[in-house]
């Protein structure tokens, strides 16, 4: 190509350039410097004009070389100048293009880190920007989002209630400012539907044309449930201000009603419609009220009152009525009383309940205190609430002490008896949930209770143990009984074996006491016809010997069933205690020290004087024997005053005043075991051969037929103590003076009937008495004895009788003799007791008695006493019998039977 032709297309480029610097102008608005530019690129294209045509032109430009160097010159310089005077505009686009990258960047971190869903659309609709809190809502990748359209993506095409969503998104796309906020279900990839508000914003160029969609999302889904409930709770609000049961009123500040609700109506008995534009204290006029309700206005503080008395104005037949009201002051923006809201509730029927539940309590609280009981409340950890203050008489404990928890009632409780109440409970809970248990406490000053508690358990859903309800009785007074009758029981059933042996011993010994009278009366008359060098006489005696031992173990027998016969005269112990202090310091040996402690002016008592002397003997052997090693014996005399606290001793007890006789020592003593049988016969501690066991028994036969009591004291290795209790004597009673017995019999010549069922006796007394000089009519029972009587012509002067007979006893004979024989004397005899002659063993006032077994001489010496009495001596005991004369008799007497 040659030079033209490119210089050509020099200029041309240079014209073009010109032109585009001018264009710029209003771009850049450096209008100076693209004017210089543009200059200095025309002067370019006139120097290369200049240069392709080079005309000579003489005068203005020396040469076209000349001409063209200037024109370059005057380019250049124009070109430095606009460019110096552009260039801070192109580092100021430099500053503005990277404050502008980071602004972008800063947008872009602020929309991807948002909590709000941003998006863009492009005009047709298409998803071109997905930030990254929408990738993580919807479940999508922008890789997997952008390019895609939001139907189908992220909205469906139709939402659940039918709304037409594809539609919605076209016309959005078409009309964008039709949707500035709008809100549907949208869609995420797994399947889950959420309300969403979107705030579209429509982007256009200068010429207006749409470029992009920016969409801006917040998940309403809870906002929309919660609008929701508001809207149903606005009606509930609604149903339930209209229908509840709780009256209730909207009045204005100066309370007159804006609003009241049927239940209200109701409750005054008018109609809705009859409160609308009335006043409250016009209808129902109340001072006080008055007063409540404006301190709530002026306070703007709500207020309560309880059960307040009111009387229906319009309503009198309803009386007073209760009524517990609550008034609440609602404030406006401006913190001023706006309206009331008054809520009413009767509490009439309530207020009844409770002054009759007051007056219910005021009962129960007066029965809880008047009943000789503990009502309380206890609970699974042994703590007591108790509903009055009985609990400090009960146990010394103060009430406020159980309630403070400081003390709980297992405290009280003995230890050994906590299982077992434990257990009661334990069973209580499977079963019916009562149960009655005694145990013991202990009470503040160290004394034992015993208690009895009846109790309901409370259980809890869960068949639990919620509390218990119960009232605790105080039965120690109850159980000392109980054990008083106890031991009553134990001393009747002894009492009951004593006198069935008793009476099995008295049978054995009045049969055994007839042969004990043969033997030794036989051995007497044999002994009584032998030389005393016959071998045979110490053979007869020793029968005699054997016999009077056998006697001795049966009056022992009698003595412990108390069916021997008593002579009692008025005896002073004290005497009966010195008369015999040689005699038992003999027994007891040389290593026991005897001690007496006697009281001075003791009491007179009513005894047989050798019972009494065979008690003492008994007791000090048997103290002797508690003291094989030796030791102290103490006898001790006191008059006393026996109450009735003993008797829980003795089923039988008197009280009443008594002469006291202990016989104390310091043996080996006795266990309870053994103190329960020591009275009983043949019991015995000690070895074989060593005794009989009849010892304690006979004294407790004495004692008891005596009228007086024994009991013993004793503790293992402490010793033991006798205490016999004898009744004072009455100040009247004469003591009846016996005859001395002599030595040898005497002789005799009177009459003598002698009635007796044991032959051997019969044939044995009938031959004494002959060889003492009497005239015998022997008689083997009281029949017989009145065919005697009346057969036989000559006076009878003594009936010598057995007491018990078959048929008729002896007593009952004599008072039909006596009857016909006024003078006739009686002699009874016996081997055991019987009250035909006595009262419990102790021999009637005037009564003679003989007790089997009986030595000859003995037998015809008692006869003769009784023939020598005056006649008036046997006159009391048949006063009023009938005295009658029988010819050719010395005595007074009739016939008949």
């Amino acid at each position: 190509m040659d030079v033209d032709i490119i210089l050509k297309i020099s200029v041309i480029l240079q014209f073009l350039a010109a032109l585009l610097a001018l264009a710029l102008i209003p771009l850049t608005r450096r209008r100076l410097a693209w004017m210089l530019i543009a200059t200095a690129l025309v002067f370019m294209a006139c120097r290369r004009i200049i240069s392709l045509w080079q005309p000579e032109l003489p005068g203005l430009f020396p040469t076209s070389a000349h001409t063209a160097e200037w024109v370059a010159l005057a380019t250049s310089a124009l070109m430095l100048i606009g460019i110096a005077w552009i260039a801070p505009m192109f580092r100021s686009i430099q500053r503005t293009n990277l404050a502008l990258a980071r602004s972008e960047a800063k947008y872009r971190e602020l929309v991807e880190n948002a909590n709000s869903i941003i998006l863009r659309l492009d005009p047709r609709g298409r998803i071109t920007f997905f930030n990254e809190f929408a990738q993580k809502f919807f479940g999508y990748s922008e890789k997997e989002i952008l390019g895609r359209e939001m139907v189908g993506a992220i909205m469906p095409a139709k939402d659940r209630q039918g709304l037409d969503l594809a539609a919605m998104a076209a016309d959005l796309v078409a009309n964008p400012e039709r949707y500035a906020v709008n809100e549907h279900e949208n869609r995420r990839r797994n399947g889950e539907f959420a309300w969403i508000t979107w705030t579209n914003k429509a982007i256009r160029d200068e010429q207006g044309r749409l470029t992009e969609i920016l969409c801006i999302g917040n998940d309403s889904t809870a906002y929309k449930k919660a609008r929701e409930e508001l809207v149903e709770q606005s009606w509930l609000l609604e149903a339930f201000y209209r229908y509840t049961i709780i009256p209730l009123v909207i009045m204005d500040k100066n309370f007159n009603y804006i609003r009241v609700n049927d239940a209200f109506a109701r409750a005054a008995g008018r109609e809705v419609s009859d409160f609308s534009g009335k006043n409250h204290f016009e209808l129902y006029p109340s001072k006080k009220g008055r007063e409540v309700f404006s301190k709530a206005v002026e306070n703007k503080t709500p207020e309560q009152k309880f059960a307040r008395p009111y009387v229906f104005p319009d309503h009198p037949e309803r009386g007073v009525t209760y009524w517990d009201w609550t008034l609440v002051p609602i404030l406006n923006s401006r913190e001023e009383v706006e309206f009331l809201v008054l809520s009413l509730k009767n509490v009439t029927e309530r207020q009844r309940a409770a002054q009759a539940l007051r007056e219910s309590e005021e009962k129960y609280r007066l029965l809880v205190k008047n009943i000789p009981a503990l009502v309380f409340k206890g609970y699974g950890d042994w703590t007591v609430d108790f509903f009055d203050n009985k609990i400090e008489a009960f146990t010394g404990y103060p009430k406020e002490d159980f309630d403070s928890r400081k003390i709980k009632w297992s405290d009280l409780v003995l230890p050994e008896d906590l299982p077992g109440i434990q257990n009661v409970l334990t069973e209580a809970l499977k079963g019916n949930k009562s149960y009655c248990r005694e145990y013991r406490i202990r009470a503040r000053d160290g004394k034992t209770l015993w208690i009895q508690e009846r109790s309901q358990i409370i259980a809890d859903p869960a068949g639990n143990l919620a509390y218990i309800s119960g009232v605790f009785y105080d039965i120690s007074s109850s159980k000392e009984t109980e054990e008083a009758l106890r031991k009553s029981e134990e001393q009747l059933l002894q009492a009951q074996k004593m006198e069935a042996i008793g009476r099995l011993a008295g049978g054995v010994a009045h049969d055994f006491n007839n042969l004990l009278t043969g033997i030794i009366g036989y051995a007497e008359l044999l002994l009584g016809g032998l030389d005393p060098h016959d071998p045979r006489h110490r053979e007869a005696e020793e029968i005699r010997k054997a016999g009077e031992r056998a006697a001795s173990l049966t009056r022992q027998l009698l003595a412990f069933s108390r069916k021997q016969i008593l002579q009692p005269k008025r005896l002073n112990l004290n005497a009966v205690v010195r008369d015999m202090e040689k005699l038992l310091q003999r027994l007891i040996g040389e290593d026991i020290y005897l001690a007496t402690d006697l009281e001075a002016g003791l009491g007179l008592v009513e005894a047989d004087p050798s019972q009494i002397e065979q008690v003492i003997i008994n007791l000090v052997v048997n103290a002797r024997d508690a003291m094989p090693l030796g030791g102290k014996l103490n006898l001790e005399t006191a008059n006393v005053e026996l109450g009735e606290s003993y008797t829980h001793r003795d089923v039988n007890f008197q009280a009443g005043p008594y002469v006291m006789l202990a016989v104390t020592d310091n043996g080996e003593g006795m266990d309870e075991e053994t103190q329960a049988h020591i009275f009983e016969p043949f019991f015995t501690t000690k070895g074989a051969n060593q005794g009989t066991g009849l010892g304690l028994s006979t004294v407790y036969g004495i004692v008891k037929q005596s009228g007086g009591y024994i009991w013993v004291y004793s503790e293992p290795k402490w010793g033991t103590t006798f205490k016999i209790y004898l009744p004072l004597a009455a100040a009247s009673l004469e003591a009846e003076r016996s005859l001395p017995e002599a030595a040898a019999p005497r002789q005799g010549w009177e009459t003598v009937l002698l009635v007796e069922d044991e032959e051997t006796v019969r044939d044995l007394a009938a031959e004494a008495l002959h060889q003492n000089g009497y005239q015998v009519l022997p008689a083997a029972n009281a029949e017989e004895a009145l065919a005697v009587c009346e057969s036989y012509q000559e006076p009878i002067h003594l009936l010598l009788t057995d007491v018990v007979m078959p048929g008729m006893s002896g007593r009952h004979l004599a008072e039909k003799l006596c009857a016909l024989y006024p003078n006739l004397k009686v002699l009874y005899m016996s081997g055991y007791a019987e009250n035909a002659i006595s009262h419990h063993g102790v021999l009637d006032p005037g009564i003679a008695f003989l007790a089997k077994p009986f030595p000859i001489n003995t037998l015809v010496n008692r006869v003769r006493q009784v023939l020598d009495l005056p006649a008036a001596a046997q006159a009391v005991l048949f006063p009023g019998a009938k005295k009658t004369t029988r010819q050719g008799d010395s005595f007074s007497g009739s016939d008949g039977n």
